[in-house]
């Protein structure tokens, strides 16, 4: 059901991009959603070694992706300099990923390689809400 969700938010997401003209990146971002919501549904749906990189990629692919919009869209930054900010908050993410001991990768269930999407949600959300930017809200709620 929530695979549905994914799908119908990213096609009322690219309707929304559409009457407001926010942007062809803005709207490769709301039908990258369409696709998690198909790709997620095909591994949930027949699970195997093929459909897992269904679910996996296209969630990696958007987090990446949706960094880079944060830089480039809220913060304003280059693409020289936004390039630079991700791959150094992406080391740095990283590392603290894999300092977190075993039993607590263990316990969480493999969950702690969530890590990165949530720090960039609160980091990046953080420094908007610094510079009074209002899309700050909505990251940082993301992160919740």
């Amino acid at each position: 059901m929530t695979n549905l969700a994914f799908i119908a938010a990213g096609l009322w997401g690219v309707r929304q991009v559409r009457r407001y003209r926010t942007g062809t990146f803005a709207e490769v971002m709301a039908l990258w959603v369409v696709v998690i919501g198909i790709g997620s549904t095909s591994f949930h749906t027949f699970a195997s070694k093929g459909t897992i990189w269904a679910d996996i990629l296209p969630i990696a692919g958007f987090t990446l992706a949706y960094t880079l919009f944060n830089l480039r869209r809220f913060l304003g930054m280059s693409w020289s300099k936004a390039i630079l900010i991700f791959v150094a908050f992406y080391v740095v993410a990283g590392l603290i990923t894999f300092a977190v001991p075993d039993w607590l990768r263990i316990a969480s269930n493999g969950t702690t390689s969530y890590l990165p999407p949530f720090l960039a949600l609160v980091f990046f959300g953080a420094w908007e809400a610094a510079i009074g930017n209002r899309a700050s809200w909505y990251n940082l709620a993301g992160s919740a």
